[in-house]
């Protein structure tokens, strides 16, 4: 399957010469500087504009798939909620699904941002110093169509991966901040001080790294115990999200931050 058999193509909005912002335009467009890493829009730095001409230009709606047309990663944007008229730089693509009952507009976007999809943006790419992709390379992408109930799992998954990854920063940062504060510490304390500070901080740190330790352990323990697992779950016992809610890492109760997902992931409310 093709993208251009599931959905409207265009282009972005056709914006001549330099964006300059006018409070009270009416009208907002969406630049590449408005991505975040995470790839949502942050909507605080949409810039508000006056529209070219006296014609209102179609406004983008939830579930529109803003895809990067130049640079070195042709990444991917979904639209999940939208409150005032808006829409795209001249450099993004904006995809729109046909029947999103049958294709989450969620799942399609995933899709675009991995695997053969990167691969044929990355082939088709022409450009020397500037990478670009045309809208017929866009139309072409590949895809595959999978039962609804699979697409939201994969979303669901997708989610809790990316939170997965927040929390590991954290803990680096985390990690960092206590070894600069010791250091700091170091140079303005008392003759007991040292050793009670790296003492707090071994054993916080120590605490912090056998937790996780435990959740990994247990969860890859419970893909040999088929039995054990839930009926719908793959893998993934019911006492795993019970027994370390009360496991505080880097503050967050990681039995919580774990069962917030289960019922997306899993269909019961446990």
């Amino acid at each position: 399957m093709q993208l251009s058999q599931i959905a409207n193509i265009q282009s972005g909005y056709p914006f001549r010469g330099r964006i300059n912002e006018c409070v009270g335009g009416g009208l907002h467009i969406v630049q590449m500087k408005d991505i975040t890493p995470e790839l949502s829009i942050r909507w605080g730095s949409v810039t508000e504009i006056k529209p070219a001409s006296r014609r209102i230009p179609a406004s983008l709606c939830a579930g529109d798939i803003l895809v990067a047309a130049r640079g070195k990663r042709n990444y991917a944007v979904l639209i999940d909620k939208i409150d005032r008229l808006v829409v795209a730089a001249p450099y993004f693509f904006v995809v729109r699904i046909a029947q999103p009952d049958l294709l989450m507009p969620a799942f399609v976007t995933w899709m675009l941002n991995h695997g053969p999809a990167q691969a044929h943006f990355k082939n088709a790419a022409t450009g020397i110093k500037n990478k670009h992709i045309r809208l017929q390379t866009l139309a072409l992408a590949p895809l595959v169509e999978i039962p609804l109930h699979d697409q939201q799992r994969l979303i669901a998954l997708h989610t809790v991966l990316r939170e997965q990854l927040d929390l590991c920063q954290h803990l680096i940062a985390q990690a960092h901040a206590d070894m600069t504060e010791l250091a700091a510490q170091l140079f303005h304390a008392t003759p007991n001080t040292p050793t009670a500070r790296i003492e707090h901080f071994y054993k916080l740190h120590l605490h912090r790294t056998a937790a996780l330790a435990r959740l990994d352990n247990e969860f890859r323990y419970s893909q040999d115990r088929p039995a054990e697992t839930d009926a719908i779950g793959e893998a993934m016992p019911a006492h795993y999200f019970e027994r370390y809610r009360s496991v505080p890492v880097c503050g967050i109760r990681v039995g919580q931050h774990l069962s917030r997902h289960r019922f997306r992931l899993y269909g019961d409310g446990n």
